[in-house]
C-alpha cells in the first residue's frame, strides 16, 4: 500500500528551508465575516478559534452527501438531522487539526512559527509557478491558484491552516516513529515510540485492525458514474479471486494493493481526511464491497472502492513489516486522538453557530 498516512504529508517533499524577505506572492486577508469565531476549543492553557471560512469550507465539501447538490434542502424540515450530522463531521475535522497543533507544540515544533511560515512561503510559490517536474503549477498566475482554491471551497487562509496541520502532523510522525535518510543512514533517527514483535502480533490479532482490498479511482480520467458502475460490476462478481482480478484489470489502482489487500487501523488514518474510510472498513461484513468512497486531501481527491479480506497467517508472514508500519501509525494517531479528546470535552460554540443559514453558504 501507498504510504497513506504521508498522503497529507506530500508538502514535506516540496518544501525546503529558505531566507525570506517579501513574499513573492503575498497573504490575501480574510474578511471580517470570514474570521467570526463559530466554535472555540481549550486545553492546557491553549484557546484553539474554528472560524466562519473553516466551516465554510468543511460544509461545502461535505454538503453533496446530504443535499445532492440541492441547496433548498437546507431550508426545509427534513434538514434538522442532517445539521446535527454535518455538524459533528466539522467538528470532528477541527478537533483532528487542532488537537495535530497542540501536540506539535508539546513536542517542541511549532506550526505557526517563523520557520513555518517560510516553508508555506515557499510551497505557496511552488505551486503557482510549477517546479518542472511533478508540479505544474499555474505558470505564475497568482490569481488563477487563488481562483484553485476558491473551486475547492477553501480561501487562503483555511489553505494556510491545513499545511500547518500538515506541518504539525509531518513532526509529530518524526517524532514517534523517527526519520531515514536515504543518503547517509548513519544519520537518521530512531522514533520515541518502542515496541515488540508481540506487541504487533497482538496489534494483527485484535479488533483494532482490519484487512481489505484498497481500489482507487481517479475522478480526474473517471466520472463518477462510470466509477460506481466499476463498483457494482466488482460487487457482483462471486468469488474473492475472480472480484479482485476483475479490479486490477480496470482500475489503475496498485496491484498489490488490491490482490495483497491493506491492513487499516482505528487510528492508522488521519480522521481529519479517512473517518468514512475507516468507518466503512470496520463495519463491512468479509468479502462484500463497499459503496464508493469520496477521499479528499488537501491536496487532491480520489473515488475508493473497499473489499473486505479475512487476516490470515500468510498475510502476516508475506507482509511483516507493512503491519508494522500500519501498527506504528496506528499508534500515533491514538496519541493524537487522545489529545482530541480533551479539546472535545471542551467545546464551546458561539452565538453565530445558532444563527448559521446553510441555505445560503456558498464561496464568495
Amino acid at each position: 500500500m501507498k504510504k497513506v498516512i504521508a498522503i497529507l504529508l506530500l508538502i514535506s517533499s516540496l518544501l525546503s528551508l529558505i531566507a525570506c524577505g517579501e513574499s513573492k506572492y503575498p497573504p490575501v486577508e480574510s474578511t471580517d465575516e470570514e474570521k467570526r469565531v463559530i466554535m472555540t476549543f481549550k486545553y492546557e492553557k491553549q484557546t484553539y478559534e474554528v472560524k466562519y471560512e473553516l466551516y465554510r469550507a468543511l460544509f461545502l465539501n461535505f454538503a453533496a452527501d446530504y443535499d445532492k447538490g440541492d441547496k433548498t434542502f437546507w431550508s426545509t424540515p427534513d434538514a434538522d438531522a442532517a445539521k446535527e450530522s454535518i455538524n459533528a463531521r466539522i467538528t470532528d475535522f477541527c478537533l483532528d487539526i487542532y488537537a495535530a497543533i497542540h501536540l506539535s507544540k508539546k513536542l517542541g515544533y511549532d506550526p505557526f512559527s517563523k520557520n513555518a511560515d517560510d516553508r508555506i512561503e515557499e510551497y505557496i510559490a511552488e505551486s503557482v509557478d510549477g517546479n518542472g517536474a511533478d508540479i505544474a503549477g499555474f505558470g505564475g498566475d497568482y490569481d488563477a491558484y487563488l481562483e484553485s482554491l476558491k473551486k475547492m471551497n477553501m480561501n487562503y487562509s483555511v489553505q494556510v491552516l491545513l499545511l500547518r496541520y500538515s506541518m504539525a502532523y509531518e513532526k509529530i510522525i518524526d517524532h514517534y516513529a523517527g526519520t531515514f535518510n536515504e543518503n547517509n543512514p548513519s544519520q537518521s533517527d530512531v522514533g520515541a515510540l518502542e515496541y515488540t514483535e508481540e506487541d504487533i502480533r497482538a496489534f494483527y490479532d485484535g479488533d483494532g485492525c482490519v484487512r481489505v482490498s484498497l481500489i482507487e479511482i481517479n475522478p480526474k480520467y473517471i466520472s463518477r458514474k462510470k466509477a460506481e458502475n466499476m463498483r457494482d460490476e466488482i460487487a457482483a462478481i462471486t468469488g474473492e479471486e475472480a472480484a479482485l482480478k476483475h479490479a486490477v484489470q480496470f482500475t489503475a489502482s496498485d496491484a498489490k494493493d488490491i490482490m495483497d489487500g491493506v491492513l487499516i487501523g482505528r487510528y492508522s488514518l488521519d480522521g481529519a481526511y479517512y473517518s468514512t474510510v475507516i468507518d466503512t472498513a470496520f463495519d463491512l461484513a468479509p468479502y462484500s464491497t463497499s459503496s464508493l468512497l469520496d477521499v479528499t486531501t488537501d491536496n487532491q481527491s480520489y473515488y475508493w472502492i473497499l473489499y473486505k479480506r479475512e487476516k490470515t497467517e500468510s498475510y502476516f508472514e508475506k507482509n511483516y513489516q507493512d503491519i508494522v508500519n500500519v501498527y506504528v501509525s496506528d499508534s500515533i494517531g491514538s496519541i493524537i486522538n487522545g489529545v482530541k479528546t480533551e479539546l472535545a470535552k471542551t467545546e464551546e460554540k458561539s452565538q453565530l453557530f445558532d444563527e448559521i443559514d446553510h441555505s445560503q453558504i456558498s464561496m464568495p
